[in-house]
């Protein structure tokens, strides 16, 4: 007999969870984004779903960090410069 050490691990386990955000485009093409991405389902998980989705192109308004560092996912306490025009 095959004992698995996470059967005793005392962790419960939990349901995946398919949170995502849907697209749509003209002519009816659509795609759903961020349901394989285990940092959105956690996002979700512990904030709720979003209040603000918009597209951003490449080198449009990436969230910044005090170095100036470009964020793709984190905590934005301030608006303004943080987040600006990526530098072509």
């Amino acid at each position: 007999m095959t004992i698995h050490k996470k059967m005793f691990d005392g962790k419960e386990k939990k349901e995946r969870t398919y949170h995502r955000v849907y697209v749509e485009f003209e002519g009816g093409y659509f795609i759903s984004l961020g349901v394989s991405d285990p940092a959105f389902q956690q996002m979700v998980q512990e904030h709720g779903g979003p209040n603000t989705v918009e597209f951003r192109d490449t080198s449009d308004k990436w969230v910044k960090d005090d170095d100036g560092e470009e964020l793709i996912s984190g905590m934005r306490t301030v608006r303004g410069p943080q987040c600006s025009k990526k530098d072509k």
